[in-house]
């Protein structure tokens, strides 16, 4: 048995990342916490390719891109922190369709980071025309990439809204330059058979005004406009620090995942930014000694958008498989990423997850035991599966590679002629040599079939001894397999989500 973790911790700092690829319910728990907690603040990092479904205590359901998931939670105020790659004309788009289903008060508690670096309409254009001419590393194609290579040479930030017209298109005048030449670049050098996908994303006579600086500069004053009254200025006083000394809640919202990292994800279908807990320190001003609780939050089973390495995933035809894809199809502008791809949970990704974020808090708390909570939902969504597997480990298929993955680092053990690995490890997705070797092994457990009136009754009990028997073999299995390390407690399930509304998550 597992002693139990602290319960959620007031008067604190929370942050919510998810472990695996994605789409693990970040925006769900999100609202849970600030609703269970009061939170003053909500901070997002990352970028505008965020998909973060919730449902509001109304039962409005949004997928929120950039606004932080605790807007549904009317006394929590929200920031996009310099961590965070702000898409202004996207902005105003999620604003105007909050205001559409009754959240018009948005706005009025939305703050933005200055330093914030701004996704323009042309970086879009070269994210989608570079990834194809060039490239192919599996991005978003929201612009989140080209936004961050330009952060580091001088390009275009949240503060400039607030610089005058003239000086604003005077900036850009100088930046386009170079983006235009880029643009030249990638159509003149595109791979053979490309450029009937390129023109589906790129036409002159559409979009070459998004290279125009006279053209820009009016757009974008329309979004400094609405927003830039929100925008903080370097007199101001950090509103989160603020918050933190005067021991409120805060809850630090996190886009991508742990296994998605721009060094520990899997290469090279992965994010250009930190997508572990040191993006706390180089995406916010919060010190990560400030950091008192982590919840990470996955579903029931594997989930990713675009390429790249899924172990567990389900073929298309596989039974099963259209019930948990069809979850995500309301995802927002799902075109360039192909859909939802699922998959069976994938226990060695989440083990690499934990450890991953267990030693970072270790070495900033001294060693101090800082709660990891892991938040599993759609249970509901496995109801009535005969069968549900969980990916335990991995067996590697070339027995003599076994120095060459022991010297990458990869925690790799002998078994008789198999190689085991119990954990995700990078190279596995960036070495060449290891791609495509690793195969998941499965427990196979048994499903349940409780029905919606049973899904709603072990709602409304609200504890762990109330689930169904197979359902706590299956949360007790993940704590087994990834919440241990060397006899120390490292994690525990600690919220559960049998449904999407607010109401069907608890903590257990």
């Amino acid at each position: 048995m597992f002693r139990p973790i602290r319960p959620l911790m007031p008067h604190t700092v929370t942050a919510v990342l998810d472990p695996i690829l994605g789409d693990g319910g970040k925006g769900a728990t999100v609202l849970f916490l600030a609703l269970l907690l009061h939170a003053a603040k909500v901070v997002r990092i990352g970028g505008p390719n965020a998909g973060h479904g919730a449902v509001s205590p109304f039962g409005n359901r949004h997928v929120f891109n950039q606004v932080p998931a605790g807007a549904f939670s009317r006394y929590a105020y929200l920031m996009l922190e310099k961590g965070m790659a702000v898409d202004p004309l996207r902005l105003l788009n999620e604003l105007e369709d909050l205001r559409r289903i009754g959240h018009s008060d948005v706005l009025s508690r939305l703050l933005l980071s200055p330093d914030s670096p701004m996704v323009m309409a042309y970086h879009v254009i070269l994210n989608r025309v570079g990834e194809i001419a060039k490239f192919n590393h599996g991005s978003t194609g929201r612009g989140c990439w080209e936004a961050t290579l330009d952060e580091a040479e001088g390009g275009m930030l949240v503060k400039d809204l607030l610089l005058s017209p003239a000086d604003f298109q005077r900036k850009l005048e100088g930046i386009l330059v170079g983006k235009r030449a880029k643009l030249q670049w990638f159509l003149e050098n595109a791979r053979a058979g490309s450029q009937g996908k390129i023109a589906k994303y790129y036409q002159p006579s559409r979009d070459d005004c998004l290279f125009d600086a006279a053209y820009l500069t009016e757009l974008y004053q329309r979004a400094a406009d609405v927003i830039g009254h929100r925008i903080l200025t370097e007199s101001d006083p950090n509103p989160i620090m603020a918050a933190i000394m005067s021991g409120e809640n805060v809850i630090v919202e996190w886009s991508q995942s742990v296994c998605l990292d721009k060094d520990l994800g899997t290469v090279p279908n992965n994010c250009p930014y930190d997508t572990t807990l040191k993006a706390l320190a180089s995406g916010t001003n919060i010190p990560i000694e400030a950091l008192k609780q982590v919840v990470l939050a996955c579903r029931a089973y594997g989930t990713r958008h675009g390429p790249g390495m899924f172990p567990t995933e389900m073929a298309r035809n596989q039974e099963g498989a259209s019930t948990l894809k069809d979850y995500g199809a309301d995802r927002i502008d799902n075109s360039w990423d192909l859909g939802f791809r699922v998959g069976w949970l994938d226990l060695a990704m989440l083990k690499f997850a934990v450890e991953n974020t267990y030693a970072i808090l270790s070495a900033a708390h001294q060693e101090k035991d800082v709660p990891i909570l892991l938040s599993i939902s759609c249970l509901d969504r496995l109801d009535g599966f005969k069968e549900v597997k969980v990916c335990t480990h991995y067996e590697y298929t070339e027995p003599s590679h076994f120095d060459a993955l022991k010297d990458a680092g990869v925690s790799v053990t002998k078994k008789g002629d198999t190689l085991i690995i119990d954990q995700f490890h990078p190279a596995l997705s960036s070495n060449e040599m290891f791609r495509g070797n690793i195969e998941p092994v499965y427990k196979v457990m048994k499903g349940w079939n409780v029905g919606r009136e049973g899904l709603h009754e072990m709602a409304l009990a609200r504890t762990r001894e109330d689930l169904d028997p197979h359902m706590q073999d299956f949360l007790s299995l993940i704590e087994e397999t990834v919440g241990r390390k060397n006899d120390k407690l490292t994690a525990q399930v600690g919220i559960v989500g049998l449904g999407p509304e607010n109401q069907k998550r608890f903590m257990v």
